[in-house]
């Protein structure tokens, strides 16, 4: 068993990043939409709203991937903290830049999303590979969103 379990620490590794980025994004969109104001207010707040709600029930299933590979999910924000790449909502930030930063995001878990699928590759993960790929088309629908709504 611990051999089988040695054989997944890659993709772990990656899977436990991707897992505190989408977690720090969650929690950056949820913050902007309790904040958001303005002209654009229902269409951003609904956005805002898809947004979280979507990366909430992702984060719930990269951690059951994880937990089906017999590990522990990662579940404390300090270790989110330092896993993550991306930057906290500090709830001052212009809408322009704020959603120019969360389609940044997006683009940054694109690439932890592409890094995993990497690793499930090669240790022939086919759950994972499944669950990935279903995160991936989602996240590509949130990046087209947002960049429809930066572009106006």
């Amino acid at each position: 068993m611990l051999e089988d379990i040695n054989k997944y620490k890659d993709l772990i590794v990656e899977l436990y990043k991707l897992q505190a980025n989408t977690f720090v994004l969650y929690l950056k969109s949820w913050g902007a939409h309790w904040n958001v104001e303005g002209i654009n207010f229902i269409e951003l707040h609904e956005l805002f709203k898809e947004l979280y709600k979507g990366l909430g029930e992702e984060i719930d299933r990269i951690a059951e991937g994880i937990g089906s590979l017999g590990y522990k999910a990662p579940a404390n924000l300090e270790l989110y903290l330092k896993l993550s790449q991306l930057k906290e909502f500090k709830g001052s930030e212009s809408y322009d830049i704020l959603l120019n930063s969360l389609l940044s995001d997006l683009l940054e878990i694109e690439n932890l999303l592409l890094n995993s699928n990497k690793e499930a590759v090669k240790v022939e993960c086919e759950a994972i590979l499944n669950m990935l790929q279903d995160i991936i088309e989602q996240n590509r629908v949130y990046i087209y969103k947002l960049r429809r709504t930066v572009k106006g």
